[in-house]
Formats: structure tokens, sequence, C-alpha cells
């Protein structure tokens, strides 16, 4: 992933899911640049471990983008929202075009962006973002280093509400800036059995979405199960196990529409 482009140009020749890499984001940028989003509808990429890409049709943005060649997002975006102070949640190149485009970064780290380390409201256009501050999944070492993202996007969008929760520890009560129902929930496959259950239902800090799309799956970073690199088939079967009957396990590259109340 940090080689040269020749190298890489080389490798993707005898590594399937390598070349599967480059395309599923070739593939991606292409539907950003050139997908017409009608109104009433908006449209979900994820693009490659926990980062998805929203457009509605008045606004862009990504949510923990990281990949080779994630600066070309840029002028497709008009914010981005990065979850905690991991590699594999950001992408260095990108962060740095977004600032100096002085497009806003929203994080509770990164200094020359939005940063804030306590729950904050802001708004991008008519996009309301809600951030929540919570533990890792290694909440022992690492905590309140997690920002959990509610997005409202808007009327133009179908009234689209997302919930992106990063590598959060799902503990209730640290959820404190989020909406009783979303339409979608991204949730990481988190190493301690189902507790992203903890914040699926009713109460104080917890949410009922009409999906949840199983993410933090096959990334390249990782070396194996062992070091988070969730298979698929791990997916599926923390999917099946979820307290929401509509779970999904997306792809790199996939496409999702959410359009009538429904996530196609």
């Amino acid at each position: 992933l940090t080689c040269s482009d020749k190298a890489a140009e080389m490798r993707e020749k005898y590594e399937t899911m390598l070349a599967f890499y480059r395309l599923s984001f070739d593939h991606v940028l292409q539907a950003i640049k050139e997908d017409h989003v009608e109104k009433g509808t908006a449209c979900i990429w994820n693009l490659y471990n926990m980062g998805y890409i929203v457009k509605t049709p008045s606004v862009c943005f990504g949510i923990d983008i990281n990949h080779r060649w994630a600066w070309k997002l840029e002028p497709y975006f008009d914010f981005l929202c990065i979850t905690h102070n991991h590699r594999d949640h950001q992408d260095a190149a990108l962060i740095e075009a977004m600032l100096k485009a002085q497009k806003p970064v929203f994080s509770n780290f990164i200094e020359k962006g939005n940063m804030s380390k306590v729950p904050t409201d802001y708004q991008v256009k008519n996009v309301k973002v809600h951030v929540s501050i919570t533990d890792h999944n290694n909440s022992g070492m690492l905590n309140n280093f997690v920002s959990v993202f509610t997005f409202e996007c808007g009327e133009d969008s179908g009234n689209f509400t997302l919930l992106h929760t990063g590598d959060s520890n799902f503990k209730p009560e640290q959820y404190t800036n989020i909406l009783p129902r979303v339409n979608v929930l991204v949730t990481r496959y988190a190493p301690n059995a189902l507790t992203e259950n903890n914040i699926l239902g009713e109460g104080k800090g917890k949410t009922q979405p009409d999906y949840v799309l199983v993410s933090h799956l096959l990334e390249l970073m990782h070396i194996d199960e062992a070091d988070c690199r969730w298979s698929l088939k791990s997916g599926l079967i923390r999917a099946a196990n979820l307290n929401c009957k509509k779970a999904i396990v997306p792809m790199w590259g996939e496409k999702l529409i959410w359009k009538n109340n429904k996530l196609n």
C-alpha cells in the first residue's frame, strides 16, 4: 500500500486483492464524479475498511477515508469526518488537500481542522453533524479516543440519517449526542463479542437503525483475524447476530441508495 506506483502496478498483476483495491477506488471515484442524485435520495459508497462516502443532491462528504489514492476525492467533498487517530481510518494526503482547499475536516485530533474533544454539533450546508466522544474498543488504553458521528442529511436527501461509530467500544453512556432512530448505522466488527448490540434498541444512549452496515473487514494493514483483519465470513456471522433484521456486509466499491425509506 505504500510502495511506488510502478511497484504497485506490478503487484496488482499477481495479487488479486490489490487489483480489486485499485479497481474499486476507480469505480467509486467515477461514480462520485458522474452520478446524478435525485431529490429525496442519498447514495452511499463503501470505499474501503470503514471509509464511507455519502452524496445527496446538495452535498458530498466522507467518513474515515483511507486509501492510497484518497487525495483524488478532495474536489468532490464538501467536508470530511475522521473518527480517530489511527492510520487505517484517515489519509494524510486527503486531509492536507481538504485543509488547503479550506474545506471542513472534523476530528478530535487535527488542530488545523474543526477539532473537538467534547460532544459538539456542526452544520455544513443543510447537513447537521452531531458528535459524541467514546472509548476505543481497546478502552483500557484509549479512553475518549473515538468521535462518533451522527448525520442528518436534510430534506433533499429524503431526510436520510446515518450514524458512524468508528472503532467505538459501544458504551451507551457515552453516546450522548445521537438520534433515537437512524436510517443507517455503520458499525465495525468489534473484537469483543457482540458489543455492538449494546447501543441497539430503545433508551438513553441507544438507537434503532433501519439498517446496519457491518464494516472494518479485510483491512490490508492488519495481518490476520488475530490482528483485527476480519474476514467476510466473520462479518456475515456477526451481521446475523445483531439486533437488527436488516444487517448488510458491503464490499469495497459497493453503492447503496436510500430512496423511499429503503436502502437498495
